[in-house]
């Protein structure tokens, strides 16, 4: 992709913590950069319980989501359908149903049936100890579903398709975090594959290819899909359907996948 010339207008924010703007966990006490991820949150977390609602056991399971973020995750709508939740995260709500704590280090109900991850385990700092902890901690016959995204597959092709959707900055929408990517990425004067490397290695995110191979080493895949993401992002007219069909198209490389598995 070659540097694209065009600043385009965005809101002038630093480079941050992924876990922050990235994934709808907010956590950062910039006001600014909190309402932004507020936003988005609003868009992404309802499509994220509908990715995975479908492949969890029937309510009152007991659920448990790694990685919810300071907004929860989709522990209040599994709490909405009559699950017992419980969400982990350092950076969780100090409330019942959430446990401030890292996923291995955090205290587990005494019997899960599920346990989700939605965009969370690519952040892990040992990813292999927390997947086999997850399969331990499943009842028999439990079930884990994981949202992810794998960052080498964001290729020159995925950023042009996103960053040409992205909202100007006077349509009252705050700039997320592909936003400050592109942002950064302009200013950094590189391409966009050595900035992109260079971003995700300075924050230890782990490829998809890893984060395959440590569920395959403690689950049975029984799924593995495309999913849509970036649309969170995105101008109001790009919805999750619109960007499916992106990569259907081959317009849109696939870099963000649902895998579902059973403990081996």
């Amino acid at each position: 992709m070659a540097h694209d010339p065009d600043t385009h207008d965005a809101h002038d924010h630093d480079d941050h913590d992924d876990r922050d703007g990235h994934h709808a966990h907010g956590g950062n006490d910039d006001p600014q950069e909190r309402v932004a991820v507020a936003w988005h949150a609003a868009r992404w977390l309802p499509v994220a319980y509908r990715l995975t609602k479908p492949h969890l056991p029937p309510a009152p399971a007991v659920v448990v989501d790694i990685g919810c973020g300071t907004f929860g995750g989709i522990v209040p709508a599994l709490l909405g359908d009559g699950y017992d939740a419980v969400g982990i995260d350092p950076g969780a709500p100090a409330t019942d149903h959430y446990r401030v704590a890292p996923f291995g280090e955090a205290e587990l109900p005494g019997s899960v049936d599920a346990i989700t991850a939605s965009l969370s385990l690519h952040h892990v700092d040992d990813l292999e100890a927390a997947v086999e902890r997850a399969a331990k901690a499943l009842s028999p016959g439990g079930v884990l579903v994981v949202l992810e995204m794998d960052w080498p597959a964001f290729d020159d092709a995925a950023a042009e398709w996103c960053f040409a959707r992205l909202p100007v900055h006077d349509s009252g929408v705050p700039a997320g975090w592909l936003a400050q990517q592109r942002e950064n990425w302009l200013e950094s004067g590189t391409s966009w594959t050595d900035y992109r490397t260079e971003w995700a290695t300075g924050h230890g995110l782990h490829p998809g290819d890893r984060i395959r191979r440590a569920l395959d080493a403690h689950f049975e895949c029984v799924e593995s899909a495309p999913i849509p993401y970036y649309f969170s992002q995105l101008v109001d007219g790009i919805g999750p359907d619109e960007e499916l069909a992106a990569v259907a198209a081959g317009e849109l490389a696939q870099s963000t996948f649902r895998y579902v598995g059973r403990p081996r």
